[in-house]
């Protein structure tokens, strides 16, 4: 005895039912246990048109009445065939004789068919494929009258038991009659149905019933449903082929009003509303998802039906959800809603606190704002706020590191420092450091957006922003400024250095939004090389050095010409040629050597600002080798 599954769909809902074949009345070949389903799932059990000896169908039947009377309750349905007769168990033995005969390619035939001339052979073939095809259907329409789709004749049945106990059932109360079908295989369908439809008898009609609605389908109307609730139940718009769906699924599952491209979903029009606030008013704290469950069991829609059902009605009732009693950072999906699962009257933050929030996560952040005061919004807000705080939090804290390692020369120390009326760049970074650790860490949606409102914040909150988003920017800037360069402008008085020292501090103490850094940087930069370029050099004091420069082409270098500098081309190293002691212009100098018949004017320009950087105050030297 072998169990198979039969796939049905009822109503949109896809069922595997269990099949066995075997004879019912003999207990040793089906005990009682083979014929009780299991769970709840359908158990089919389908015996043969005949039997041995002098047993009837009608035993079949006296079993199945002996079980019943016995208490054995399943949801099982035994098909009883009438017996065929006897011409027709005869077909049934020379059929056989007949598939032996004529498998495969011929073989059996050739063997069995020795004793005939070689040119008759072809034409008795022929015959008994004739005779097959004619027992084939013979045995065919007697089976259909045998399982009570046809009315049963006296030439093809042995009709004993009554017509309408063909189709019997252990489910109390639930009664079949021979289907009405085209075959054995709808025949078993129709039953099903019959069944399906006596045990759940409130399940959506779903149309058509024999199409299954499938998970991907619920998925996209549980967006939907999403979306027309945020929006405050009227959602507009809506593609035609999601409409055409959304129609198929919402209006016999009572989900609200789709119209064409409209769809309308509110307290008033969800039919499940009454039931779902009866089974919550039973619940104390949390209602338990399998509490929902088990009530959607009698309505038999299947696990994604009932998700989504509950997911509508979370929405509509605004209830967060929970697992192991720590609530869930995103609400579950279609098919993603476990058992373990619960759902409270959220914990929301105050209209005030909500409505600032709201709007700081979109300066601040640039995060959408949302529309409704919920625990789903509150939940996508805050899971939002939450990430984009966990990534700027690093390049944050470390833009404050970078502007206090520099802040003398950024005008940031502490008694230089004045707030302007384009803010104040260092405390909007401190600021906005304290907050995104602040908000990374929070794991409580509803406090994390409390933690959000009554921040102190600045009260340009852009410039907040500007400083966050740009950190990442900002600091890289810093650790690759010329500081050599910039930190000259604080050793020097000259007016010229002091105004390019104003003019970097007062970009630098304004707040990014409003004065950006690098600009300020790079300018500072290239003004204290110009005044560099145009110094004088001081006493000789110090014997020359030489730096070796870059040059295009195949290098050439002298014999007398030091070698070390060329790998480093910005590093300067003592000349080894002898000092003479009495020539002051060789004192106090960096000599710069270039090798070959073509220089790269851009790079020597910079390793001559480099050098003259490295060697304030010094003469520099240019010596340009050709060979």
């Amino acid at each position: 005895m072998s169990t198979r599954e039969f796939t049905h769909v009822w109503r949109g809902t896809k069922r595997v039912v269990d099949v066995i074949f075997g004879n019912i009345r003999d207990a040793s070949s089906l005990p009682d246990d083979a014929l009780r389903a299991e769970g709840d799932r359908w158990k089919v059990v389908i015996d043969v048109p005949f039997d041995s000896g002098n047993h009837s169908a009608q035993e079949d039947l006296n079993r199945l009445a002996q079980l019943r009377d016995a208490g054995l309750e399943s949801r099982t349905i035994a098909w009883v065939p009438h017996f065929l007769s006897a011409a027709r168990l005869n077909d049934v033995g020379r059929l056989v004789l007949l598939e032996h005969l004529l498998k495969g390619s011929g073989e059996q035939f050739e063997a069995n068919a020795s004793n005939l001339p070689v040119s008759d052979r072809p034409i008795a073939k022929r015959q008994l494929e004739s005779q097959r095809s004619n027992i084939r259907e013979r045995l065919k329409s007697a089976l259909l009258q045998a399982y009570g789709i046809d009315t049963a004749t006296a030439d093809d049945v042995d009709a004993v038991i009554a017509g309408d106990s063909v189709l019997t059932s252990l489910l109390p109360g639930l009664e079949l009659r021979p289907p009405v079908a085209a075959d054995l295989r709808a025949g078993l369908n129709s039953a099903l149905a019959t069944a399906l439809t006596y045990l759940y008898p409130k399940h959506p009609l779903f149309e058509p019933s024999e199409t299954e609605i499938r998970k991907a389908e619920l998925s996209a109307i549980a967006s939907l449903v999403e979306e027309c609730v945020s929006k405050g139940g009227r959602l507009d718009g809506i593609e035609r082929s999601k409409a055409a769906t959304l129609r198929r699924i919402a209006i016999p599952l009572q989900l609200g009003e789709p119209r064409e491209t409209v769809f309308s979903l509110n307290s008033s029009n969800f039919g499940w509303m009454e039931n779902f606030t009866k089974w919550a008013a039973a619940e104390a704290l949390d209602l338990k998802i399998s509490t929902l469950r088990a009530h959607l069991e009698d309505y038999g829609v299947s696990t994604e039906v009932g998700d989504l059902l509950i997911l509508a009605w979370t929405l509509l009732e605004d209830r967060q959800w929970f697992r192991a009693q720590a609530p869930l950072s995103a609400t579950p999906t279609v098919g993603g809603i476990t058992s373990d699962m619960s759902l409270r009257t959220p914990e929301l933050p105050s209209a005030d606190d909500w409505t600032i929030a709201n709007h700081r996560a979109a300066t601040v952040f640039g995060i959408p704002a949302e529309p409704r005061l919920s625990a789903q919004g509150v939940s996508r807000l805050a899971r939002l706020v939450r990430q984009a705080a966990s990534v700027a939090q690093t390049s944050a804290h470390q833009l404050v590191q970078e502007l206090q390692r520099h802040a003398v020369v950024l005008g940031l120390n502490s008694e230089m420092h004045e707030s302007t009326a384009n803010g104040n760049r260092l405390k909007t970074a401190t600021e906005a450091s304290s907050l995104t650790a602040a908000l990374a860490s929070e794991v409580n949606d509803t406090s994390l957006l409390r933690a959000l409102a009554i921040a102190d914040i600045p009260a340009e909150p852009q410039a907040l922003g500007k400083s966050i988003a740009s950190a990442p920017a900002v600091v890289s800037t810093l650790r690759n400024a010329e500081w050599k360069v910039l930190n000259q402008l604080t050793a020097r008085s000259e007016p010229e250095w002091i105004q390019v020292l104003d003019s970097l501090q007062t970009a630098a103490i304004a707040d990014e939004f409003h004065s950006p850094l690098a600009p300020a940087i790079a300018a500072a930069k290239e003004a204290a090389l110009s005044i560099l370029m145009r110094q004088p050099s001081l006493p000789p004091t110090t014997p020359p050095e030489e730096v070796e420069t870059p040059t295009r082409g195949k290098e050439t270098t002298p014999p007398d010409v030091p070698t070390k500098a060329r790998d480093l081309p910005s590093s300067v190293e003592p000349s080894d040629e002898p000092k003479q002691a009495g020539t002051l212009d060789r004192l106090n100098a960096v000599d710069l050597i270039l090798n070959g018949p073509e220089v790269d004017l851009s790079q020597f320009e910079m390793q001559l600002k480099r050098a003259m950087v490295d060697n304030p105050g010094k003469t520099v030297h240019v010596k340009w080798w050709i060979e």
